[in-house]
């Protein structure tokens, strides 16, 4: 192995202070509360917001609700169903049509030669 090479001194040479142990110490152990910052908390309580409302479906599977799911199968979930996989479809053709139309017009439009 050529000397440097796994060493934290040579991973980030360009950018000096900026490797795994840019804090000085290399022995100093990374504590939870040292990664602990206002930006964590806020991302973590935004995924717990978002994730909020399939807990509470997963909570509801486990629950003593049964004849609510098959109420619900037999009134609305088809319908749900139906529904969800015309948004799919929806979204993949325009995401398709998008994504191709975006890609192809730099190609052809600064492509030439002249």
């Amino acid at each position: 192995m050529p000397e440097g090479v796994g060493t934290s001194a040579s991973a980030f040479p360009q950018y000096p202070g900026r490797g795994p142990f840019a804090s000085g110490d290399a022995t100093a152990p990374r504590t939870p509360l040292r990664r602990l910052t206002v930006w964590n908390l806020g991302t973590a309580l935004v995924c717990l917001l978002v994730a909020l409302p399939l807990l509470a479906v997963f909570f509801l599977t486990f629950g003593d609700n049964q004849d609510i799911w098959s109420h619900l199968a037999a009134t609305v979930l088809p319908d749900y169903l139906v529904t969800t996989g015309l948004l799919m479809l929806g979204v993949g053709i325009g995401t398709l049509l998008t994504g191709v139309s975006t890609a192809w017009l730099p190609c052809c439009w600064f492509s030439s030669t002249a």
